[in-house]
């Protein structure tokens, strides 16, 4: 009874998972359960395990003890499961320079459903123009993908990912390379699909933007120290765990949204620079 239900409320649970690669533990006795239709946020320091986590979800990784399940099943037992998910990787792992417009790299995203050496058919064409109108590209269709802004390029990576609806999406780092104002305008996308029914999981160091959108707040330095709301989970305490002793926050509200470190430069998770953060704080 009790695992029947735990598939109708969670779309992943982590069961005291830890990952080592070779002699070096990532992530530590990790329990973490994400139920569906959450929109969750993982944030932590570099090196903290957050990829990781997002690896084990996909099934490209297999936990060094315990286990990961995704949707009810184990997923490294199951692959088939990985197709319900849409995955968006880290920005800079794209060629820009390839002479492919957007429509076609949009419809690249349905190459596992159209299968190895078969043509497009019309309903994988239409399916592309209702993922570029729902994100927001049907103008940019024909435009070469090096050509489009962080914040576009970005957009067409949701939309590859979308293109087969799945019940799940999955991002890391979105808004990587992406300036503030296009970094909320894929906040709010992400919100408005999340609004619609699907589960997401996103990696994000942005703190302080991140935590007006999401239902929740997975802070992870190896271990998971809080899953909660953004305004119960994210506290000094909390990020002084996660980032150590010697770390200092900021606060825009209830939300610290900057890390300093006395021997390090300054780690602005709002994307402001120095001498906008600077200003804001004195106006």
């Amino acid at each position: 009874m009790e695992n029947t239900l735990n598939k109708s409320l969670y779309d992943v649970e982590f069961i005291s998972v830890s990952f080592s690669y070779q002699d070096l533990e990532v992530l530590e006795d990790v329990s973490l359960r994400v139920k569906k239709g959450e929109f969750l946020a993982v944030i932590g320091p570099n090196g903290a395990g957050k990829t990781t986590l997002l690896k084990l979800i996909l099934g490209l990784l297999k936990p060094t003890s315990g286990q990961v399940l995704v949707f009810g099943k184990n997923i490294n037992d199951h692959p088939s499961i990985r197709k319900r998910i849409g995955y968006v990787p880290q920005m800079n792992k794209i060629d820009y320079s390839f002479p492919i417009n957007v429509e076609d790299f949009v419809l690249t995203g349905r190459y596992a459903t159209i299968g190895p050496g078969r043509l497009p058919k019309e309903n994988d064409r239409s399916a592309v123009m209702e993922t570029l109108e729902k994100t927001g590209l049907q103008s940019l269709k024909t435009k070469q993908i090096g050509k489009l802004s962080g914040g576009q390029r970005q957009r067409i990576m949701i939309a590859r990912a979308l293109i087969n609806n799945p019940d799940m999406l999955i991002l890391d780092e979105p808004t990587t390379a992406v300036d503030p104002k296009n970094s909320e305008s894929l906040y709010e996308l992400l919100l408005a699909l999340h609004q619609q029914g699907i589960t997401i999981l996103t990696v994000s160091h942005d703190i302080g933007v991140i935590a007006q959108y999401v239902d929740t707040i997975a802070c992870v330095n190896r271990k998971v120290f809080v899953h909660d709301r953004p305004e119960n989970g994210i506290s000094d305490e909390t990020l002084t765990e996660m980032y150590g002793r010697e770390a200092a926050f900021f606060h825009h509200g209830f939300i610290p949204h900057i890390v300093v470190r006395r021997s390090s430069p300054v780690h602005y998770c709002s994307g402001e620079t120095a001498e906008e953060d600077e200003n804001h704080h004195k106006s």
